[in-house]
């Protein structure tokens, strides 16, 4: 999966308003990438249980 600049930009900033710490790109992109699959994760595992 690929997340745009645009929402990179979006998660570092709200990373360094919540956290107080300014993130390299690269580490914001690993950390939004296994973000975005532990939502993928919780939600097909909700639509299990329903």
């Amino acid at each position: 999966m690929r997340i745009s600049d645009e929402h990179m930009n979006e998660f570092i900033r709200l990373y360094e308003e919540k956290f107080g710490v300014k993130l390299e790109y690269q580490e914001a992109y690993d950390k939004a990438s296994r973000l975005l699959r532990f939502v993928e994760i919780v939600e097909s595992e909700g639509y299990k249980q329903s």
